[in-house]
């Protein structure tokens, strides 16, 4: 009696493990953060060199994808301290472009500008503006978006995005640079 006991309960540790294994995998799997180098603008066709993950070949055209949006003369709106600054070309824009992240209140606003846009573009100018959390359960309109860039005018990591982007759409590829201002 004592060896049945024994083995149930050996038999739920062992479901209860790779339950736990399960759910950490789907987490990993739908964090879907990578950082990018100047060189991977220089050269777009070559791979993207991670340091959190590994971009793996599927996900090949999601970088074109990106850099055809992020090179290219597409409609685009510039917004800076909560105002759009600017809306380029003649159809709905693509390309939402803040100057900095304390301008994201605006996306709360019923704003018909973004139903169309694929790419959202922040530039973050120091360590406190990744403190503005950014969580997409309160803005609607976004359903065609298909990537995040952020750059980031300080050291920031794959960590500091996945904590300033919250409840965003798991098929939204974001990348993430960091650079130098000038």
């Amino acid at each position: 009696m004592k060896n049945i006991a024994v083995f149930t309960s050996n038999k739920y540790v062992i479901i209860g493990f790779f339950i736990l294994l399960g759910i950490s995998q789907i987490s990993a799997q739908s964090l879907n953060v990578y950082q990018l180098f100047e060189e991977d603008f220089q050269q777009s066709s070559s791979k993207i060199a991670t340091k959190s993950s590994t971009f793996i070949k599927s996900n090949v055209d999601v970088k074109q994808g990106f850099f055809t949006l992020k090179k290219g003369l597409k409609p685009t709106i510039y917004v800076d301290y909560n105002k759009v600054k600017q809306v380029t070309g003649d159809v709905a824009p693509l390309i939402l472009k803040y100057e900095n992240s304390y301008s994201l209140n605006i996306l709360k606003e019923n704003n018909t500008l973004i139903n169309k846009v694929e790419l959202l573009t922040i530039k973050l100018k120091n360590q406190n503006e990744i403190n503005n959390r950014f969580d997409f359960s309160s803005i609607e309109g976004f359903d065609n978006l298909k990537y995040i860039f952020i750059q980031c005018n300080f050291d920031c990591t794959a960590n500091d995005i996945s904590s300033f982007i919250l409840n965003v759409d798991p098929k939204v590829t974001i990348f993430y640079m960091v650079s130098n201002p000038s």
